[in-house]
């Protein structure tokens, strides 16, 4: 793991917080950000803040590239990556960029596209993916003002880190 990933991930952690089975929670039982939805072989309730590092690194880092995007997209574009997946958060950073192709792949279009992505585009375009998220089932309205004061202190520390 590198210290850009242990720095980053750190700021994602203070984010996501510990236990929670919250019954309009999508992801249904998480810990640390990781969902039973997303992970149905893991004992959520048991697992270490170790493990769910080891997770985010392999699983989210890695898969979604963040170490070749532009440094100033990478704390919001590895936040995304785990509230919407690393194929979610990489259409998200194609919008972002203006991509022709939407597709949640990486791409030569994409990672030259990607290193001119403005911090508040990316912004944008996600807080746009969860107001849809609203939008399409109307009790997750409860969770948007929390979202969108996730976006606007990861853009605080962004450009206060300039």
């Amino acid at each position: 793991m590198t210290k850009e990933f242990e720095e980053i991930f750190k700021k994602v952690i203070g984010h996501e917080g510990g236990y929670v089975d919250d019954k309009d929670d999508r992801g249904g039982e998480t810990k640390y950000g990781v969902s039973k939805k997303a992970y149905p072989n893991v004992d959520i309730k048991n697992l270490t803040l170790e493990n769910a590092q080891e997770i985010y690194y392999t699983d989210y880092w890695l898969k979604s590239r963040t170490d070749v995007l532009a440094k100033d997209i990478r704390y919001i574009h590895f936040d995304s990556c785990i509230n919407h997946g690393v194929h979610g958060a990489l259409k998200i950073m194609q919008q972002s960029a203006g991509c022709k192709y939407i597709d949640g792949i990486v791409g030569n279009e994409t990672l030259s596209k990607a290193k001119s992505i403005s911090i508040h585009s990316y912004a944008y375009y996600r807080l746009l993916k969860f107001v849809r998220i609203v939008i399409a089932n109307p009790s997750q309205i409860r969770f948007l003002r929390g979202w969108s004061a996730r976006i606007e202190n990861i853009v605080k520390d962004i450009t206060n880190n300039k």
